[in-house]
Order: structure tokens, then sequence, then C-alpha cells
């Protein structure tokens, strides 16, 4: 029996997790060479989505947001990589590893709802986004290193982005978000490419890195659609909701 087009896609997911988190911990000594391992991935994703334009402001939109916070959470004592191949704060693989994010939650929002990546947006979506980003970031360092309720504090955080999308895209990205980034990081950490300041509580990352990863890898998923979507210039576009 033939596997439908939603099987495929979910088969790709899992293996390009798999080969990622792979790769990551096998050769995180060598950033620069894990960076050409790592480039297919939001490629094949992104190559399901069928959009050249849309995959390639994805791309950028990821690779420029996602390495930006982990350089402040590295200013503010979150975590340290072990070898970022002479760069400041952050590898270059890392800007690679962000770019999967969008495609990859895109394209189970495909799978599981049925759904393609929305054609509309607005600025003021965006800048609610690029705004979360932001204040999310700023929040958890300074709760982090206050010896606050981190968790409670992200857990609370996710559920007010629910409560205020009020969108079965963004719940689902909350879903899988937190899966996604456990799998990739967790060999890797093990095997001493970076590390926490705190002890690690889940699959060796601390407890708030879940609901971490739940906020962060959706809002850059929909500032990242909705980059494209302003990109294209239809003045017709309807104000929605992210």
């Amino acid at each position: 029996m033939f596997l439908t087009e939603k099987w495929k896609d979910l088969a790709l997911l899992g293996f390009l997790a798999i080969y990622s988190s792979f790769v990551l911990a096998h050769f995180w000594v060598q950033p620069y060479f894990l960076t050409l391992l790592l480039l297919p991935a939001p490629i094949i994703l992104s190559a399901r989505l069928q959009n050249p334009k849309m995959a390639v402001i994805m791309f950028l939109s990821a690779a420029i947001l996602g390495p930006l916070t982990e350089t402040c959470c590295v200013l503010g004592g979150l975590w340290t990589y072990a070898d970022t191949g002479g760069l400041p704060f952050v590898p270059i693989w890392n800007c690679v590893a962000w770019a999967c994010f969008p495609p990859a939650l895109w394209l189970g929002v495909k799978i599981f709802l049925k759904e393609d990546v929305p054609k509309t947006a607005n600025l003021r979506s965006l800048a609610f986004a690029l705004l979360g980003i932001g204040l999310m970031t700023a929040l958890f360092i300074y709760s982090e290193k206050q010896g606050g309720p981190t968790v409670i504090l992200g857990s609370i955080m996710a559920i007010a982005l629910v409560a205020i999308t009020r969108n079965k895209a963004t719940l689902l990205m909350m879903v899988m978000a937190p899966v996604m980034g456990p799998i990739g990081e967790s060999p890797a950490i093990a095997a001493g490419a970076w590390h926490y300041a705190v002890a690690a509580q889940v699959m060796e990352l601390p407890a708030y890195m879940i609901p971490a990863y739940a906020i962060f890898g959706t809002l850059i998923a929909h500032f990242s659609q909705m980059a494209w979507a302003l990109s294209n210039g239809d003045s017709r576009a309807q104000i929605r909701k992210i």
C-alpha cells in the first residue's frame, strides 16, 4: 500500500528530526561543516510547502530572529555554547537550525489541520509577534536570574498566547515545537555541544525550555509567515489575528 501525502510528510518530519539530532550530536565540534550538514533540512521542508519565495523569507526570518534571541539568552547567562567557531555567542549552524522551525511547523499544520499557510497578514500582527518574542526573552532571562518560577511563568505565557490568538494552528504549533526542540537538543547537550546554567530536568534540558520552545517556535513561525504575506504587497489582505 502506497503512503498518502499526509503520511509521507509525517515520515519526512520524523526522519529530518532524527537526522538533525544525529548531526548536531556528532559534528558540533565542526560548526561550519555542521552548518552544511543541516542545510538540507530546511530546504527539504520548505520544498513541501511548494512556494520558493515563501521558503526564502521564512528561512531568513527564522535565521535572523532565532539567533538574536539566543544571543540575548547567552548574554543573560541562561546557556553557553562550547564551540562557536570563533563567532561571538552562538555558532553559525544555529541560524540553519532555527530556519527549520517555520516550514516544519507549517507543514505540521498542513498535515494535521489540512490548512495551507495563510496568505494574509497585517502590520499590527507582525509587530505583536516581534514584541512578543522580545518580551518573552526579557521575562525568561529576568525570572531565571532572579531564581523565579520560570516554568510557571512560561506556562502562563503559553496559555495566554493561545487565548489571545484563538487559533487551532497556533495551538498545534505550541504542541509540536516542545517536541521537536528537545528531540534535536538532547543528544547534542549530552555530547557537550552546549550547557545550561541550571540542572537538567527534562531530556537534558531545564524544565522552562518546554514552554520556551512552545512560545518562541510558534511566534517565529507566525512572524515568518506574516513577513512573507506582507511581502506580496496585497492591499486586499484581510486584517486578521495571528
